[in-house]
């Protein structure tokens, strides 16, 4: 009985298990798609880089993996597509990205519809209630008033900064309304630049600078390491 006693004690002393950094980013993304208006969106964006679907992802600039997860619908209009798409949406919740390519899917579906053609979404007898268009377009403007909340772009000691490459182009385009004409990558000590050349309407051509997330510039060098 001593014994056991002791047992129960050392248990309920002892250190709970350390939140794993998936964990934490996951426990965020649930609470924002069950409360958006209270969402931690920047505390997300943040956090996603320090988990493995990030590092899974590769390539930061690979924003095909998205719209790939969303051909699959397409093709296989399947549910166990949905539920692969679902999953790649709640583990990539920070990627900017996905979240406009969700809102564009939604949308372009729902035009067709409106028009009395097929759309290319399934429908399972409830719509295409797998996206939350409300949702998508709130993180779409949220994720991207994070980014604009770093800086101003003008020059490196304002530079915006980024965790995937799709966030320089959508900032660009959704922020500035323009769209980038050149880009060019640059060291300052340990940081890494990126700077996009947009052209003003009825004006010049002009530098935008964002700093690259140390993790975004680890996950280009893993990438560009030769594959066994």
């Amino acid at each position: 009985m001593k014994f056991v006693l002791t047992l129960l004690m050392l248990i309920s002393i002892s250190p709970a298990r350390a939140e794993s950094p998936d964990e934490g980013y996951l426990a965020l993304v649930d609470q924002a798609v069950a409360s958006p208006g209270t969402a931690k969106w920047c505390e997300i964006r943040e956090s996603y880089p320090g988990t493995t679907f990030y590092r899974a992802l590769g390539n930061p600039a690979q924003a095909q993996k998205a719209e790939a997860a969303g051909k699959k619908i397409i093709l296989e209009k399947s549910r166990q597509s949905v539920d692969e798409f679902k999953k790649f949406m709640r583990e990539h919740f920070g990627n900017l990205g996905a979240h406009r390519y969700a809102a564009y899917l939604y949308k372009w579906n729902r035009e067709l519809v409106k028009e009395g053609m097929e759309g290319p979404l399934p429908d399972f007898g409830k719509g295409v209630d797998y996206i939350d268009n409300k949702l998508e377009k709130l993180a779409t403007k949220s994720l991207l008033d994070c980014i604009i909340a770093t800086g101003s772009g003008r020059d490196r000691g304002n530079a915006f900064r980024v965790i995937t490459a799709d966030e320089q182009r959508i900032l660009v385009e959704q922020y500035f309304r323009v769209d980038a004409t050149e880009s060019g990558l640059s060291r300052d000590g340990e940081k890494v630049f990126s700077t996009l050349k947009v052209k003003i309407p009825d004006g010049p051509l002009v530098d935008v600078y964002f700093e690259l997330d140390p993790r975004m510039v680890a996950r280009m060098r893993e990438s560009m390491q030769p594959r066994p």
